[in-house]
């Protein structure tokens, strides 16, 4: 949620500049968010659907990230190589070993 009501400092975080495409971020992980909630609810496959998008999602950022790492030297915390493969693949990967197996 830090993307929508945080947008400064989790930029600086980062080590980006703070602009409208976080808010945009910060909406997707809501939308995220509740579907995940919705899980309780909800089984099968709306909870594998629910798990591959946010796995896409978080991937997907996380080569956003490699490449900010890659092309400008950003290691600022919020973009360091244990944050990056912690939260964009390792988390990802494992909720969807999770999924699969219940």
């Amino acid at each position: 949620m830090g993307h929508l009501f945080n947008t400064e400092q989790v930029a600086k975080y980062i080590g980006w500049e703070s602009n409208q495409f976080q808010k945009e971020v910060g909406y997707a992980d809501l939308a995220l968010g509740i579907l995940g909630v919705m899980c309780k609810w909800f089984h099968g496959e709306f909870r594998i659907a629910v798990a591959i998008a946010t796995a896409v999602f978080w991937c997907g950022a996380g080569f956003v990230h490699i490449e900010d790492i890659r092309k400008n030297k950003n290691h600022n915390t919020g973009n360091g190589w244990n944050h990056v493969i912690f939260s964009n693949f390792l988390v990802p990967l494992i909720t969807l070993l999770l999924v699969s197996t219940t």
